[in-house]
């Protein structure tokens, strides 16, 4: 518990500064508007970019100075730290995802969007739930999360990973229906798409992303400084 409760430490930077600037633009622009907003945008395209940058800030008290060449010579998990960064990332997206959705039912008093229904295996509008949007959407926090952490450790500097993570995302939100069944955004999703199946390769991905930067990281010898090119 105590290493876990330790990651509230990378809370404390200019770095959580910017993260909460922009989770506090999210909720004015709901609290200052007249009319209800497009759900869409705050479930999945607003929220992709927080878990890209919920990533760099658990990571950049290791990925700045010598920290992680300190940690790669102590009796500690590094592929452990990996995952459990990325899970607190996640975690972060979660609980921000709680507060729009609420605030936005304070002020619009309902949801309404476009929700699948996994049951029916069709679309329908109507009002929808937090938890229906969140089952929409937490793929895609999995994928954005563990593509920014994947990067961040592949190249070990945390510039990696917001480069990595904003750089799908443009590219998801220019040309995502073009992707066709594979888009990450449901609304680039064409008729008659296996959405479930969708859903289910995202998380794959984030989670394949999560698992492929911790054993990277547990290989030392990459953290180790030394005078000859890796």
């Amino acid at each position: 518990m105590t290493v876990w409760l330790g990651e509230w430490k990378a809370l404390r930077s200019a770095m959580a500064g910017v993260v909460a600037g922009y989770g506090g633009l999210i909720i004015a622009s709901l609290l200052l508007a007249d009319r209800p907003r497009t759900v869409f945008y705050y479930n999945e395209m607003a929220m992709v970019p927080l878990a890209v940058m919920a990533a760099a800030l658990l990571f950049q008290r290791e990925l700045a100075g010598n920290q992680m060449e300190i940690l790669a010579v102590c009796p500690v998990s590094l592929g452990a730290m990996t995952v459990r960064k990325w899970l607190w990332a996640v975690g972060l997206v979660l609980g921000f995802h709680m507060l729009w959705t609420r605030v936005y039912l304070w002020k619009f008093k309902q949801m309404v969007a476009p929700v699948y229904s996994f049951s029916d295996q069709a679309w329908r509008v109507g009002p929808v739930g937090e938890y229906q949007l969140l089952a929409l959407a937490l793929p895609e926090y999995l994928a954005a999360a563990g593509m920014a952490v994947l990067a961040m450790i592949a190249v070990k500097r945390m510039y990696a990973g917001l480069l990595a993570g904003f750089g799908f995302w443009l590219l998801e939100s220019l040309q995502g229906a073009a992707l066709g069944t594979a888009a990450l955004f449901t609304v680039h999703l064409p008729a008659g798409a296996p959405v479930l199946a969708n859903r289910l390769l995202w998380g794959a991905v984030g989670i394949g992303c999560a698992l492929a930067a911790a054993a990277w990281a547990e290989r030392r010898e990459r953290w180790i400084l030394s005078d000859t090119p890796e």
